[in-house]
């Protein structure tokens, strides 16, 4: 999303942006396979314990934004992953990451 932004007029004159995200009301979740929720166990085996999970902010060059959009979510990715205990390789969310139907 922040790629497709940085494209835009309305930061046509920026050299960089700022970009943050957050899930929140999150306590004692847990991650499951999206497509068998119910017929397999989480994939995170504990519910994490944060109310909420921020990405820190981070202050990108619209060049980076840019060019490395897929490389930037899977690190955020990871974060936010890491908060319920489950930690997946670059290589196994790039992988998940090509599978879904977004416009880059």
């Amino acid at each position: 999303m922040a790629s497709r932004l940085a494209t835009s007029d309305i930061y046509r004159d920026e050299r960089s942006l700022v970009v943050e995200a957050a899930l929140h009301n999150v306590q004692g979740r847990v991650l499951y396979d999206r497509g068998a929720w119910n017929l397999m166990p989480p994939v995170s085996s504990r519910p994490t314990a944060a109310e909420d999970i921020s990405y820190p902010e981070t202050t990108l060059a619209k060049e980076d934004v840019i060019g490395r959009p897929r490389e930037l979510a899977l690190e955020a990715a990871q974060y936010i992953f890491a908060r319920f205990g489950w930690d997946p390789s670059k290589q196994l969310l790039a992988t998940i990451q090509s599978e879904l139907r977004i416009h880059s």
